[in-house]
């Protein structure tokens, strides 16, 4: 079996995504002829059915070269995979440095100010380009010679629906009331068919800003490895943080969004529900009951690293686990929705509903990094401010579909079995 290319790499890697962009497409179009004419045509079958040979074609491929990479790693072959040639996987701060128009200017004669836009893809995932060791080609794990990255739990923007726009500010309609009067009527009815109630109101949500700075000296501006350390390390992790945070508790007032929780409806257990010696797990089984009872099922839930470890550690009356596994890592699911665990939600508290089509990002900006040498006395003390911003807001289409309550007095721990027995 002979050694893995550089260039096979690249061009089975490119192929791929080509003919999977083609199958997607072709996936829209067949969604649009179905809404828009109730059937597929014939050439769309056709089209749909060349995508897909191609698309099987090309991950056959990706299988043979995936026996390939497990050859080489076990004949312990230096192949490109050791030689640093995958330098495509730069995280955000080897992007800027890589730059073209910031790379140039790194030398110690440089002043002035100069910026670098971030994807958001780039923030949320692991590797800051659009291939990375855990595309469908190769799992991380199975490439020889890289340190598989960590895997990123979920934030409370992956719960939520993206969206973009272009405006300071977003209008959107927001459902009030819905009263369904559908009912049953006669070929030749003697009175007009029954009413159903919807109401609406049109709502606006202005986009804000999040932003902060620091300052380095000049030589940490020519060393990229310093640099890198800035900006990934502490300027785009603090707006990913306070962007975490707002997305929960914003209050709306003065310059921050208004937040899930300021948008939510408090937590009841609906009538008829009832339970033995209720835990933490019941309650929120209960609140996503609550959602779906008003016909906006959960699609994910909002916890305290403190309160979600306390349900990870449930025990039954032997000291075994109840549903979670110490050795094996995943992102964390409660009654089959993903859950969020996050130091912005309040001890005791969870947040639980329809957060996929109930709530929307809308981004104005993505990550800007600025790099100025011209701010307050930077130049007599020789210092560079490098500064990251984002621009946002959050609109709510549905509050009633957002759960907000406490565990109360089921304790933040949940009972073990050994309790309720007694």
């Amino acid at each position: 079996m002979s050694a893995l290319t550089e260039a096979e790499f690249k061009a089975l890697t490119d192929t791929l995504l080509q003919k999977t962009e083609q199958a997607q497409k072709c996936h829209d179009e067949v969604k649009a002829e179905i809404k828009n004419f109730g059937k597929i045509s014939d050439e769309t079958t056709s089209k749909v059915d060349k995508a897909l040979c191609e698309l099987h074609k090309v991950t056959e491929e990706q299988k043979s070269m995936s026996l390939r990479l497990s050859d080489m790693e076990q004949k312990g072959s230096k192949g490109i995979f050791s030689s640093g040639n995958l330098s495509s996987l730069q995280s955000a701060g080897e992007q800027f440095i890589n730059a073209a128009n910031i790379k140039s200017t790194l030398n110690d004669s440089w002043s002035g100010k100069l910026s670098y836009s971030l994807e958001r893809k780039t923030l949320m995932t692991t590797s800051g380009s659009g291939t990375s060791g855990t595309t469908p080609l190769v799992q991380a794990d199975r490439v020889p010679g890289i340190i598989p990255l960590p895997t990123r739990k979920p934030t409370i923007r992956d719960l939520l629906m993206p969206g973009t726009t272009n405006s300071s500010a977003v209008d959107y309609t927001k459902e009030t009331g819905f009263q369904n009067k559908a009912d049953f009527v006669a070929e030749n009815p003697d009175k007009p068919f029954p009413k159903t109630l919807l109401e609406v109101a049109l709502s606006n949500v202005t986009v804000r800003d999040i932003a902060h700075s620091i300052d380095v000296t000049r030589q940490a501006l020519a060393d990229s490895s310093l640099l890198r350390s800035y900006i990934d390390g502490r300027l785009l992790l603090g707006l990913a943080l306070k962007e975490d945070d707002a997305l929960l508790n914003g209050d709306g007032t003065g310059i921050s969004i208004k937040g899930l929780i300021a948008n939510s409806v408090s937590y009841s257990r609906p009538n008829g529900a009832t339970v033995t010696n209720e835990t933490s797990i019941d309650r929120l089984r209960f609140a996503m009951l609550q959602a779906a009872v008003a016909e906006y099922p959960s699609t994910g839930i909002i916890l305290n690293r403190i309160d979600w470890a306390n349900i990870c550690l449930t025990k039954d009356k032997n000291g075994r686990y109840i549903f979670t596994n110490p050795t094996a890592a995943g992102i964390p699911t409660l009654w089959g929705l993903p859950v969020v665990e996050t130091m912005a939600m309040t001890p005791g508290k969870f947040l639980t509903g329809g957060l996929s089509y109930s709530a929307q990002i809308f981004d104005r900006q993505m990550a800007l990094i600025e790099v100025s040498t011209e701010n307050n006395d930077n130049f007599e003390k020789g210092l560079v401010t490098i500064r990251a911003t984002e621009r946002l807001a959050l609109a709510v289409y549905r509050p009633e579909s957002l759960i907000y309550g406490s565990f109360g007095d089921t304790g933040t721990a949940p009972a073990t079995p050994d309790k309720e027995s007694k």
